[in-house]
C-alpha cells in the first residue's frame, strides 16, 4: 500500500473573505448573535448565529424552507414546481449551504495573525519568545504620547531585543524581525525566510466564523444556550467593534485580546477533531453503531480459515427482526406474539435456536470482525457464520487460529487460554504461542 501525501493550503483570509462575499457565499458579521424584540429573543440578520446561514433544528420554520425559490420569497412544499413571480425560478428542493461563511472584520486599519501562522511562529521563534513579542509593553508619558518599553527595563531578562513590540511593530517591522531570528536559529532559518514571502497571509484584517449547522445552538424567552465557541466569537465581536473606535493608547492591548480569542477558537476547533476525545473519533468513529456487538474472541482451531462460532445472544440480537419474522412465518404468528416470543427467549429457546439454525442454513449470512485501530487489511474480516452456539451463557465468539496474528490479537488468546487451565489441549497452546 503507497503513502498518501496531504499538503496543506495555507489560505489568505482576507482574499477568501472577498471571494465569498462576490460568490453570495459569505457576509459580514456586524450585530450581536442575538437581539431583543418586542420583549423576546432573536437571531439577527447579521450576527453570528445569522439565519442567512440556513434554518437549524430549533428554529420556527427549521424545515419549511427546505423548498424555497432561488430568492426565498416563496417557501413550502405545498408550493412546490411553482415559479416565483419575483426571481422566475422554480420552488424546489434546496438544502443549507454549509459553505456560508460570516466574517468578522477588524476595518481597515487593524490586523491580526492567522493563527495557523501563530502556532507556526511559536514553534519557529520560541514558545515564549513570540508571545512576548506580541504582548504590548508600552509606556504613556504625561501628554499621552507612547512609546514601547524598553526591554532592558523589565523586571525580568527579556526574551528578545524585540520583546513587548506589539502585534502592529511587529506587522510592521515583520521582514527584520524575521531576518533576525533567522540569524539566530540557523536550524529553522529555512522555515523562517519562506514566511518572507507570505507576508500577506500571515496577518488578517477578517476572521472566518462557519456556519450555525456545525456549532448548534437554542434560545427560550430568557435563556440562549449555545456551543462553547460562541463564547469566544460574541466577544471577539465586541472587540472588533471596539478596535475601530478606539483610543490609540488602548488599540495594541485590544489586537492582544483579540488574537488571544482567536487562538482559542483555533485551539478549540482542533479538540474538536483531534485525540479520542475528538468529535470524529469519539462521535462519529467511536459512538454506537447498528447491527454491531462487541465479543470477547476466542479461538477454535476446527474452524476454517472464512468462519466463526457465534453465541446465542450475540446472533439473537443482530438478527432480531429475521428471528422475529421467520417465527411469524414458521410459526403462523402474529407480530405482537412473534415479538413477544423473542423477547423471551434470553433464556434458550429451543424454538427460536431452530429459527436461527434456519436462517443459517437458508441464507448463509456472515459478519465482520473489526479490530481497532484499522491499521492493516487484517484489521477488517468478512467471515461465514459456520455455526451458533447452544449455551445461552456463552458470549465469546469462536474464531479461527489463523486470524489471530492480523487481529494482534495472539496475547489477548493466549492469556483466555492460560485461563481456562488443564481443559485445553497443549496443542492448541502451541499453535497460539506460534500464531
Amino acid at each position: 500500500m503507497g503513502k498518501e501525501i496531504v499538503h496543506v493550503v495555507r489560505r489568505n483570509w482576507d482574499i477568501d473573505f472577498y471571494n465569498d462575499i462576490l460568490s453570495g457565499d459569505g457576509f459580514i458579521i456586524t450585530e450581536p448573535a442575538i437581539v431583543s424584540l418586542d420583549g423576546s429573543k432573536v437571531k439577527s440578520m447579521y450576527g453570528a448565529q445569522s439565519p442567512l446561514y440556513g434554518t437549524s433544528y430549533e428554529d420556527d420554520q427549521a424545515f419549511i424552507e427546505r423548498y424555497r425559490c432561488k430568492c426565498g420569497e416563496f417557501k413550502g412544499k405545498l408550493f412546490e414546481g411553482e415559479v416565483c413571480p419575483i426571481c422566475h425560478e422554480p420552488v424546489e428542493y434546496r438544502g443549507n449551504n454549509v459553505k456560508v461563511t460570516g466574517w468578522i472584520s477588524l476595518g481597515n486599519d487593524s490586523k491580526c495573525i492567522n493563527p495557523y501562522y501563530y502556532q507556526l511562529l511559536v514553534k519557529l521563534i520560541g514558545k515564549k519568545v513570540f508571545p512576548d513579542i506580541i504582548n504590548c509593553r508600552q509606556k504613556v508619558d504625561i501628554d499621552g504620547n507612547t512609546s514601547i518599553a524598553d526591554p532592558n527595563e523589565a523586571e525580568t531578562t527579556p526574551s528578545s531585543p524585540y520583546m513587548g513590540i506589539g502585534t502592529e511593530k511587529f506587522m510592521e517591522d515583520f521582514k527584520n524581525i524575521i531576518t533576525y531570528f533567522a540569524n539566530v536559529k540557523k536550524n529553522k532559518a529555512k522555515e523562517l525566510l519562506e514566511l518572507l514571502d507570505e507576508q500577506d497571509k500571515v496577518f488578517t484584517s477578517h476572521i472566518p466564523i462557519y456556519s450555525t449547522i456545525l456549532r448548534p445552538q437554542s434560545f427560550t424567552s430568557d435563556t440562549f444556550y449555545f456551543n462553547s465557541i460562541d463564547r469566544h466569537i460574541n466577544t471577539l465581536y465586541k472587540l472588533s467593534e471596539s478596535v475601530k473606535e478606539c483610543n490609540p493608547i488602548e488599540k495594541p492591548f485590544i489586537l492582544y485580546r483579540i488574537q488571544k480569542r482567536v487562538n482559542k477558537m483555533w485551539d478549540y476547533n482542533f479538540d474538536l477533531i483531534s485525540q479520542k476525545e475528538g468529535f470524529i473519533r469519539d462521535k462519529m468513529l467511536g459512538g454506537p453503531c447498528n447491527n454491531t456487538s462487541r465479543n470477547v474472541i476466542i479461538p477454535d482451531p476446527s474452524l476454517k480459515d472464512n468462519e466463526v462460532d457465534l453465541s446465542y445472544q450475540t446472533f439473537r440480537i443482530l438478527f432480531k427482526y429475521k428471528i422475529i419474522y421467520y417465527l411469524m412465518k414458521l410459526n403462523d404468528m402474529y407480530l405482537s406474539s412473534a415479538y413477544n416470543k423473542w423477547r423471551a427467549s434470553f433464556e434458550f429457546d429451543p424454538q427460536v435456536y431452530n429459527v436461527m439454525q434456519y436462517i443459517l442454513k437458508k441464507e448463509s449470512p456472515k459478519i465482520l470482525i473489526n479490530r481497532n485501530p484499522t491499521l492493516n487489511y487484517y484489521s477488517m474480516l468478512l467471515m461465514n457464520i459456520r455455526n451458533v452456539k447452544r449455551d445461552a451463557t456463552d458470549y465469546c465468539l469462536s474464531v479461527p487460529l489463523s486470524i489471530l496474528p492480523g487481529l494482534n490479537a495472539d496475547a489477548i488468546i493466549f492469556m483466555d487460554i492460560m485461563n481456562r487451565g488443564p481443559k485445553v489441549e497443549q496443542s492448541i497452546l502451541k499453535e497460539c504461542v506460534n500464531a
